[in-house]
């Protein structure tokens, strides 16, 4: 997908019409993360974030499947720098008062997460090649 939502700059990692974001995303891992380049290919950066534990909840007689999305977001800088973001906004959603062990399992996969990123887990550039979802 390219990025056409004007210009963000997120803790270093800056977002601009044209820029690629290529999303890796595994069901055994629960968290999204986006590889981001220029439009001349140039590696920007990772943004990632904590997608999963889901959760089963009802609407009346309708399963639904609900996704807390966006907790701990982690940008990764091509120099390796590791900026982690919210914090606050997982105590202000009241998780860790009404579920402390989901919130731990958040707080355990952000910590999984930036490990992942910090080991070089994410393909390269060069690895992604032709075959970027």
């Amino acid at each position: 997908a390219y990025w056409e939502h004007g210009r963000y700059d997120i803790h270093g990692l800056v977002f601009e019409n044209g820029d690629e974001v290529r999303e890796f995303f595994s069901p055994l891992h629960p968290f999204n993360a986006f590889a981001v380049y220029a439009p001349d290919g140039a590696f920007k950066g990772w943004y990632a974030n904590v997608t999963r534990p889901t959760l089963l909840n009802t609407s009346g007689d309708t399963p639904l499947v609900i996704w807390p999305d966006l907790f701990l977001d982690i940008v990764m800088l091509p120099n390796g720098t590791l900026i982690e973001l919210d914090d606050d906004e997982l105590a202000a959603s009241g998780l860790p008062e009404r579920d402390p062990a989901l919130a731990a399992q958040i707080r355990d996969t952000r910590d999984h997460l930036r490990a992942l990123l910090r080991q070089g887990f994410w393909p390269t550039v060069q690895e992604i090649g032709d075959h970027a979802p």
